[in-house]
C-alpha cells in the first residue's frame, strides 16, 4: 500500500486536513467503534481516504467535527462506504450527522452477482487484493489511546482499497445495465438514522429467555438489568462482561433465599462489591407487582385463503427463477412481504412500502402475467 497515512489527534491538525477535503469529489469513509468492550458503544476512529492518503481522524481528541459534516452533506461530493448501514447509524446516533452522496460498494458487490460481501473477500474476488487478517485487530480497544501501528494500518487498509473497487463495481454495474438500480439502494441507505435508545426500564425484554419467566420474576429480571445497565455505564463496560445474559435469568428464577455469594457469573460484580446494590435491586423486584407477558401489538394477520400458500410458492419460485436468470439474489429481485401480499390478493403490489422503483419497472409486467396465470387457474 503505498498511501501516506496520517494519524489526526488535534482540531487545529484536523481544522488544516477539513479545509483540503473540501474540494474534493470523491472520499472513502470507514468508523471504528468500541462496542465489544464499551458501554454505550461509541466512534473511536473516523477513517477518510483519498487516493493517496488516508486521514485516521481521532473523534476522542477532535471535539468539533462540524467540517466533517459539511463533507458528509456535499451534493457534488461523492462518499465510499462498505457495508454502511452500522457506520450511518453511528454517525447520526453519535453526532447528528447525515450522509448525501453516498455509494456503497457491498451493496454494488451484490447487485453484481457476489453473496459473500465482507470487504476481505470482495476485494479478493474483484481485485486480487487480500488484506491482513487478524481477529485480535477485529475485536480489539479502539478506546485506548495510544493506537499501535498495526492497528493504525489495519484501520487505513478499510479504506485505501475502496476507490479501485468503486471504480470496477461501475464498470460491472453498467455493462450489466444495474446502475440505476444500485443508485436508487444508494439514495435509501442515505434515509438511515438511529433508533431512540431504549429506556433502561424496558431492556429486560430483549433478554434472550425472558418469555420463559412467569409474572413474578419478571420484575426482578428488569430490575437486575437496570441495575446491570446502571453499572455498565458507570464503569464504561460492555453488559455481556459485566453480568451475562444467562446469570440475569437465573437470578429472576432462584428463590430468594439463595446467597448471591453462590451464584456463578458473578465473579466481576463481587470484585468490585457491587453484591449489596444487587441483592437490593433484585429484592425491589420481588416486592413489585408482577409484570405480565406484554402483547405484540399491530393488527391481527389477515386470514389466510385455501390457496395462499401455493400462491406464494408459485411467487417465490418466479423470483428464484429471475435470481437465476440474472445471476443475482432472488431477494433483491422482489420483495417477500410484497409477493405475501400478492398471494392473497393476487392483484400486482408495484406500489407497496418495501417495492424499488426499478424493481417495479424491471419485472412488474413478468409478474402481472404470473398473477394472470394464477387467477386463471383459480377458476
Amino acid at each position: 500500500m503505498n498511501e501516506q497515512v496520517t494519524f489526526i489527534s488535534s482540531q487545529s491538525q484536523w481544522d488544516r486536513v477539513a479545509a483540503e477535503l473540501a474540494a474534493e469529489p470523491l472520499l472513502a469513509l470507514d468508523l471504528e467503534s468500541n462496542g465489544y468492550h464499551r458501554y454505550p458503544d461509541r466512534i473511536c476512529l473516523i477513517q477518510i481516504g483519498l487516493p493517496k492518503a488516508v486521514y485516521l481522524v481521532d473523534p476522542l481528541s477532535v471535539g468539533n467535527l462540524e467540517a466533517l459534516a459539511a463533507l458528509l452533506v456535499r451534493p457534488d461530493c461523492q462518499k465510499i462506504f462498505h457495508a454502511s448501514e452500522n457506520d450511518l447509524r453511528s454517525l447520526h446516533r453519535d453526532y447528528g450527522f447525515p450522509v448525501i452522496n453516498l455509494f456503497d460498494t457491498a451493496l454494488a458487490a451484490h447487485f453484481s452477482g457476489h453473496n459473500r460481501l465482507g470487504l476481505a473477500t470482495v476485494l479478493k474476488e474483484i481485485l486480487d487484493v487480500e488484506l491482513p487478517k487478524s481477529k485480535s485487530l477485529q475485536r480489539q480497544d479502539w478506546t485506548l489511546r495510544p493506537l499501535p501501528e498495526t492497528s493504525l494500518q489495519y484501520a487505513a487498509n478499510d479504506v485505501s482499497h475502496l476507490f479501485k473497487l468503486r471504480e470496477r463495481l461501475l464498470e460491472r454495474l453498467n455493462e450489466m445495465g444495474r446502475a440505476e438500480w444500485v443508485s436508487e439502494e444508494n439514495q435509501r441507505l442515505e434515509q438511515i438514522r438511529s433508533s431512540p435508545a431504549v429506556p433502561a426500564a424496558e431492556l429486560f425484554w430483549a433478554v434472550k429467555g425472558s418469555h420463559t419467566l412467569n409474572d413474578k420474576q419478571r420484575p426482578v429480571l428488569k430490575e437486575a438489568v437496570i441495575f446491570r445497565d446502571r453499572l455498565c455505564r458507570k464503569i464504561d463496560r460492555v453488559p455481556f462482561r459485566v453480568i451475562s445474559d444467562e446469570t440475569l435469568l437465573i437470578l429472576a428464577s432462584q428463590p430468594a433465599s439463595t446467597p448471591l455469594e453462590k451464584t456463578k457469573g458473578l465473579s466481576l460484580i463481587r470484585q468490585i462489591g457491587k453484591l449489596p446494590l444487587l441483592a437490593a435491586a433484585l429484592q425491589k423486584g420481588r416486592q413489585s407487582a408482577g409484570v405480565p407477558m406484554r402483547k405484540t401489538g399491530g393488527k391481527p394477520a389477515p386470514k389466510k385463503q385455501p390457496d395462499y400458500f401455493s400462491n406464494l410458492a408459485v411467487l417465490k419460485a418466479w423470483r428464484l427463477s429471475e435470481g437465476k436468470r440474472l445471476s443475482l439474489d432472488p431477494a433483491l429481485v422482489w420483495p417477500l412481504p410484497s409477493l405475501e401480499r400478492m398471494a392473497r390478493s393476487l392483484s400486482p403490489d408495484v406500489d407497496g412500502p418495501e417495492v424499488r422503483r426499478w424493481q417495479a419497472r424491471e419485472f412488474s409486467p413478468a409478474l402481472e402475467h404470473v398473477l394472470k396465470q394464477l387467477k386463471q387457474k383459480k377458476r
